[in-house]
């Protein structure tokens, strides 16, 4: 059997509120995702997917379970894994240069080959140009491509994505969910997306993990068997629908009263 590049291994995760006490959010989660696979996790808002996420990212431990990266246990954040959130979170005083090639330098790569590479990238996301602006000269659309970028420059063995287009205008989501793919194609990686959007998950996904509220199980994962390389009309396909309607089934459960 291959050795899945992340393992979320049977974990739950309980917080502690000091007006409600202890609330667990996650509860015998178990997720194994393959090398360079783009699975997408959804469910309605304050299941735990988020939480999921920040645990693969080191930003905390489960309460029990763990997570593994390449069989081994994750304990703390790491250059393998690179994090987009919903806010593109650009440093304002840097160049868009600057911003994607930041993580290059700080990893001893020289100057040079760091520039050429990160330029190589502003390429692929179409920001050719815009090197020499500061992220107040673009807009959020922009903005996310240049995080994006900054994010996959470093060659993460893992890419974890956090609602990464769910403030932008509907126009634009589409435009960034294309361009994704089209990073991924060429560059390739492990992608763990979040997000609340059934077509925007059916859209990116090889499988898509569907969790109930809060404590967050896992309800159902499904295997998205649409072709690739997808367009945006692919939504308007049959089989798009049929899987729509199948997760639309699977939520709808959890939000009825």
């Amino acid at each position: 059997m291959v050795q899945p590049r992340v393992h979320i291994n049977n974990i739950s995760k309980t917080f502690f509120d000091p007006n409600k006490g202890d609330i667990e959010a996650i509860k015998s989660l178990d997720i194994s995702i393959q090398a360079n696979e783009i699975y997408c996790l959804l469910g309605p808002s304050g299941c735990g997917k988020s939480t999921a996420l920040n645990l693969v990212a080191g930003f905390g431990s489960p309460t029990s379970g763990n997570v593994l990266l390449n069989g081994k246990p994750i304990d703390k954040p790491g250059p393998e894994r690179a994090m987009v959130f919903q806010t593109p979170t650009l440093f304002p005083w840097l160049t868009v240069l600057g911003n994607v090639n930041l993580g290059l330098s700080i990893g001893g790569v020289v100057k040079a080959e760091a520039t050429d590479l990160s330029m190589r990238y502003l390429d692929d996301i179409g920001l050719s140009g815009f090197e020499n602006r500061y992220p107040y000269d673009l807009s959020g659309g922009m903005q996310q491509r240049v995080a994006l970028a900054r994010a996959w420059v470093n060659t993460p063995d893992v890419l974890l994505l956090d609602e990464p287009f769910g403030a932008l205008d509907a126009q634009t989501r589409v435009i960034m969910q294309e361009l994704l793919l089209d990073l991924w194609t060429k560059h390739g990686t492990t992608i763990l997306f979040v997000t609340h959007d059934i077509e925007e998950a059916i859209f990116l996904g090889d499988r898509i993990g569907v969790m109930s509220k809060r404590p967050g199980i896992m309800k159902e994962e499904i295997t998205i068997d649409i072709s690739r390389p997808r367009s945006i009309g692919v939504n308007t396909t049959p089989e798009f629908i049929q899987f729509k309607e199948r997760i639309l089934g699977q939520l709808y459960e959890e939000w009825k009263p």
